[in-house]
Parts: structure tokens; sequence; C-alpha cells
């Protein structure tokens, strides 16, 4: 989507460059560093989905061990990233800036996820992440296989019924499609947070923009017919992103890297301080498939919150229709506030109403009051605690008296 403004030959290279550089910067500057200066560390493990996938999901704990992590009153969530992300998206800010440490402050069990294909989840039982059948998935499956995995591992080790559930963007996105496809796992959810939700993108905000990735759909075909099938940086590669940028391997994320550094405007806004811009650098390219993209392409140009469309044939071998079958979110029973703002460039006001009429227990629908916030103002800005974070622990706090 950072297409739809591409810098000149000359600035591309030097972009390319600062990328670099930054990049460089920001891998030394990874958050764990920043958790263990205020006395914090991730636990990590692994959770297998039902198709192979192995997923690396973090729990935030205090470094000395003094929290319990088996308290049952403890308020258990899970924070999800959105598309290109990382559950290290959330642990960028200074703690008082971040929604994750201040509920963890709070007292909540905090559990960050990663979906497939990102930096911490490129295993599979059966197939090498370089493989193309590894990349074979959209967010469908990320919400079919990949939450309900997390859900059910963080359930049994957090010894809790229930979790809270906070989504950025495309995280949101796969607790809706989860709610709707496998309405089970609806009573273990005890709220849904949205933030930026994506779901109805037809009223996008940038023209360009919405042409370009209403285009993907076709344009995916053609990137694909080159045996190009993923968008990202393995995490063995991070600390060498000269040889990435050089290398044939990767050269449809070498293609984009340009584009992102000349677009920082577009997507992280004046309420984003400039001494973290490049750990935000440094969280970038994390893993999405083309499938994805053509996926939230479909949704553009059709309006609609529907599976894959693969073409009349194969959507009548797999769905027994020739179109692809809407997701029914009136299946979507969790108590759900969504927040969302007029600057956003992704999600528009018209798409979010549209959203809100569609969800039949929605709680709330927040508008942030200011203008010029953004879609990663919600992970990344100074201000973001300010507007939602309040809301959020008031819901939690409601539903655990």
């Amino acid at each position: 989507m950072w297409l739809a403004m591409w810098p000149s030959r000359k600035i591309k290279h030097f972009l390319c460059k600062e990328w670099i550089k930054r990049y460089k910067r920001s891998y030394s500057e990874y958050p764990e560093t920043n958790l263990k200066n205020h006395g914090l560390k991730l636990n990590i493990y692994e959770v297998e989905t039902e198709d192979g996938y192995v997923l690396e999901i973090h729990r935030l704990v205090e470094a000395n061990g003094k929290k319990d992590e088996n308290n049952k009153n403890n308020p258990v969530v899970l924070l999800q990233h959105g598309m290109w992300g990382t559950s290290k998206n959330w642990l960028i800010q200074k703690p008082e800036e971040s929604i994750c440490l201040n509920l963890l402050k709070q007292g909540c069990d905090i559990w960050l996820g990663n979906t497939r294909g990102n930096t911490y989840s490129r295993k599979h039982k059966r197939w090498n992440h370089d493989d193309k059948d590894y990349w074979d998935f959209s967010f469908h499956e990320m919400g079919y296989y990949d939450l309900p995995a997390m859900i059910d591992f963080i359930l049994k080790n957090s010894h809790s019924d229930s979790l809270h559930y906070i989504g950025h963007s495309q995280g949101s996105t796969i607790m809706f499609v989860m709610q709707c496809t496998r309405p089970e796992f609806n009573g273990k959810i005890a709220s849904i947070t949205g933030l930026a939700p994506v779901v109805y993108l037809y009223h996008i905000n940038k023209k360009l923009l919405k042409f370009v990735s209403s285009s993907f759909p076709n344009l995916t075909k053609i990137i694909e017919n080159f045996g190009y099938y993923k968008f990202g940086i393995p995490q063995d590669k991070f600390g060498n992103i000269e040889q990435i940028m050089e290398s044939n391997q990767y050269k449809l994320t070498k293609v984009l890297a340009p584009a992102v550094a000349y677009n920082m405007s577009t997507f992280l806004s004046d309420y984003v301080k400039q001494n973290v811009t490049s750990l935000i650098l440094g969280q970038l390219y994390a893993g999405a498939t083309t499938k994805q993209l053509s996926h939230f392409g479909q949704f553009i140009k059709q309006d609609k919150f529907c599976q894959f469309d693969y073409g009349v044939r194969k959507n009548i071998a797999k769905y027994g229709h020739a179109k692809p079958p809407e997701y029914c979110l009136n299946n979507v029973s969790s108590p759900t506030t969504l927040f969302y703002s007029d600057g956003d460039w992704l999600t528009n006001s018209k798409d979010i109403n549209k959203l809100c009429m569609m969800l039949p227990n929605l709680r709330a629908c927040k508008k942030i009051p200011i203008k010029e916030f953004d879609h990663m103002d919600y992970l990344w800005s100074g201000i973001c605690t300010e507007y939602i974070l309040k809301e959020i622990y008031l819901y939690i706090i409601d539903h655990n008296k």
C-alpha cells in the first residue's frame, strides 16, 4: 500500500541507504533492552496450529518473578499486531506511553501474539519457510487457525476461562474472522477492543492508494507468476540488512523498502516522536503474503467482508458457490469496543459506521478527538494512552468485578 507515492530513482537510492543505516541502529536498540531497563522480560512460548504452523507468543512478566503468573484474579489480555507487524510493535514506547506496559502495571496478565509468516513465527511441521506452500495464506487462516491456537494455549497457561483481546488494524480483522467462522471460541473472549479496525475499506481515504490497492488482486497474480509470494525479512537476517538489500532473494522487499522510507510521513504522524523512528523502521517487513494484500484489495473493490475470491471456477470447488461467502458479523457475540479517527488514512469513518451497524454486541465506538490522529498512532504516538487506555482498563475491570 506504500507504493501509492513512489520516489524518484535518485531519492530512492538515498532513502534506501538511509533505511539501511536506521535499520542497523534499531537492531541494536531492540525492545528487550527497554524492558530490561524497567525490570521486565518476555517469556517465550511456541504454539502449533491445527494446520502445522508453529507460532511464537510472548508473555510480559517482571524479571524478578515477583508477580504470580498463575494468579487467576489477574485479567488476561492478548494484544495482536497488524499486517507486517510483530509482538514487539507494542514495546517500542516508554512504559508511560505503552498500552501493554500500562496494563501490566495495573495488574493484567499480558500476552503478545505473533501470526504465521512474521519474524517470530516462520516454522512449520512440514514446510520450510522458503517453500511456496508455506506462504499460501491470508488473514483468514490467521483468524481460523492462529488465534484459536494462541487463545487455548494462553488460557491453559494462565489458568483462566477467558481473556480480553486488543487488536490493531489486521489484528482486529482476524478476531472478527475467528468469531464469524469458529463461534465455539466466542465464550473465551471476554471483550474485544479494535484499534483502527480493518473490515470495510471501500471509502479508504487516499484515492491513489485506493486505486493501487484495488488493483492488487490482478497485480499479485503477475507478481506470483515471477515466483514471489511473500514480503519480509527473516529473523536470522536482521543483523545484516545490507546483504538483504543486495540479494536477489529478497527482491520484492528491496523494491518496497525505499517506498516505505519515503512515505514515513504517510503513516507516522507528528505525534510519533523522532527518537523512536529508527526503532519503528527496525520492526517493519516482519512478513506478509501477496495473498494478504490481494485479499484486502478485494475488500476495497467489492465493499464486502468476505473470504478470499479465487475466481468462479476455484470458488465453486472450494466454497460450492461462484462467489466467496461473506463473514457473518452477526456471530461476533463478544462485547466489542472500537476506536477510530478522522485522520486515519486507511479506515474511514463511513466504513467504521458500517461495521458498527453489523456488530450485535457493540459496547462503544469511540472517535479519537484529534483530527490528525493516524493509523499507526495507536501503537507509536506519545498521546495514545491518553485517549484509549482508561477506556480499555475500565472495561476490563468492569468485567472482572
